[in-house]
């Protein structure tokens, strides 16, 4: 599958068989959320560790929240496992 477009208006696939399929509104809005949910829970994660509520090293997520819901947006699916480190 390979990703056309440069930006969210122009997003779309192309399939195996050629045809183009673009994601619809709400399934767009649902990655803008969760984005911006892991950049919110990034954010207070960083406080707290700057304040010494967290213990050791903090590797933060911060700049890459589109990674990580891209892939589960294609991927998940009750089936499917992942394992991360």
């Amino acid at each position: 599958m390979n990703t056309i477009g440069s930006g969210v208006i122009d997003y779309c696939y192309l399939c195996e068989e050629g045809d183009m399929v673009y994601p619809d509104s709400e399934s767009l809005m649902r990655n803008l959320y969760d984005m911006m949910l892991i950049r919110r829970f990034e954010e207070v994660v960083a406080r707290m560790y700057g304040m010494g509520h967290i213990g050791g090293f903090c590797h933060l997520y911060i700049g890459q929240e589109a990674v990580v819901v891209g892939v589960f947006s294609e991927i998940c699916v009750p089936e499917d496992q992942v394992i991360t480190s």
